[in-house]
């Protein structure tokens, strides 16, 4: 399969996860990534595990290292030389850190007229909070988005990185409308988000329907997702549980109280004719009526009397059971070495699924690959890396470091049309 985005090149200045992220997305649908990281230890999010992390390698993996010490002169000259070649540059450095280290927007694009753009922050680029360090779980809880999704009086930090892979999912696609927008017009330009934007985002419905001021919190009663939505859960005598999702919400709850008066159940009788409003004002209390009229029977039998009705209907699965499951719902997941389970993105092009490159690079193990590429000499990189501007990771079979000792050039990666 003809990847979409073969011959673009991506360079990311980014560490943990949303702009890792983001480029793996770009890297799995084709893009050459190039992961520009620290001397080492490298990005922090390796944990002191170099490649063999699993969980920075769901991240990470198909991508090309650089080991680059940013603070130096020499360095900030190696990394405009990887710009020359790159379609996209994306990075998650605080607001003004770019700036300083001449990497801004209007540095790197005023003599690069096609260069896309891309900046990733925690709370934006203007207002209080521009200069504060952006985390999942810190925009999670600022943006109101915690509030909604852990119970009332759990105090406890998110159960995942919700905003960051949502952040990074639409940082990768406003590289990819930037990139169309490029073939249309030739000229590149400059795609932001924040972590606090799209937890917002994510919180849709909550900021639409939340209380006046001083009228309680977002996470109860009629204001709940699951009322509005009329999802309901059934606690089974076997200890499952089974989620209903009332989507055609008179018919379904039709269904639902016909399957209750089928069991002989009365917990639904008095309800059976409550409209939507009623019930969105009254679902808590109807939750535990249908957990009444339902919960004493075991999960198999419920969810074939709620499917045979039209109700939609699953078990509640946990991670590990759903990626083990043999009814081919989920995408493959491909095994690969060092990593247990390479997660592919969730999409198929043309019916097939992009697949991510299975290596997870040390950091610096292409180091210099890309500056051969970029057209330093074999002297030029020994000088840089006897300097500590950059780090290049000793490998056998570095071809990178054959080509040098030979005198020779590695040809160029793969490129787009010219800048």
């Amino acid at each position: 399969m003809t990847r979409p985005l073969e011959g673009i090149r991506v360079l990311e200045f980014g560490a943990f996860i949303a702009v890792p992220y983001a480029t793996a997305i770009l890297a799995a649908l084709g893009a050459d990534v190039i992961k520009v990281e620290p001397l080492p230890p490298g990005d922090p999010f390796r944990r002191g595990r170099g490649s063999d992390d699993v969980y920075f390698g769901q991240y990470n993996a198909g991508k090309r290292s650089a080991s680059i010490d940013l603070k130096t002169t020499d360095g900030r000259k190696v990394a405009h030389a990887l710009v020359d070649s790159c379609d996209v540059v994306i990075h998650n450095l605080r607001p003004g850190k770019a700036e300083k280290l001449t990497l801004g927007y209007e540095n790197l694009t005023a003599s690069r007229p096609r260069l896309i753009y891309a900046a990733v922050s925690g709370f934006g680029n203007v207002g209080p909070l521009t200069s504060r360090p952006g985390y999942d779980s810190v925009a999670q809880s600022i943006s109101g988005l915690f509030s909604l999704l852990a119970p009332a009086n759990v105090h406890e930090a998110a159960g995942l990185p919700l905003s960051d892979n949502t952040t990074g999912a639409v940082a990768a696609m406003g590289v990819c409308a930037a990139l169309v927008r490029r073939a249309h017009t030739g000229f590149g330009g400059l795609v932001e988000t924040s972590l606090y934007e799209v937890s917002t985002m994510l919180s849709t419905e909550a900021m639409v329907y939340r209380p006046p001021a001083g009228a309680g919190t977002a996470g109860s009663g009629s204001s709940t997702h699951s009322a509005r939505s009329q999802a309901f859960t059934i606690l089974c005598a076997d200890g499952r549980v089974i989620v209903l999702a009332l989507g055609d919400f008179e018919g379904h709850w039709r269904a639902l109280t016909k399957i209750a008066s089928q069991l002989e159940s009365t917990a639904l009788v008095d309800a059976e004719g409550l409209d939507y409003s009623a019930r969105v004002q009254t679902h808590s209390v109807l939750q535990d009526r249908v957990q009444q009229a339902l919960g004493t029977f075991d999960s198999g039998r419920v969810l074939t009397l709620v499917q045979e009705s039209g109700i939609p209907a699953t078990i509640a699965y946990t991670y590990a059971e759903s990626v083990v499951r043999p009814d081919g719902i989920l995408h493959e997941l491909a095994a690969a070495p060092g990593l247990k389970d390479m997660i592919q993105i969730g999409m198929s092009v043309d019916g097939s699924t992009p697949r991510r490159r299975f290596e997870v690079p040390h950091v610096g193990h292409h180091t210099r690959e890309l500056l051969v590429e970029a057209g330093f000499s074999g002297e030029h990189i020994r000088r840089l890396e006897a300097e500590s501007v950059v780090y290049c990771a000793p490998s056998l079979n570095d071809e990178g470091g054959a080509l040098i000792a030979t005198g020779a050039k590695l040809p160029s990666g793969p490129r787009s049309e010219a800048k």
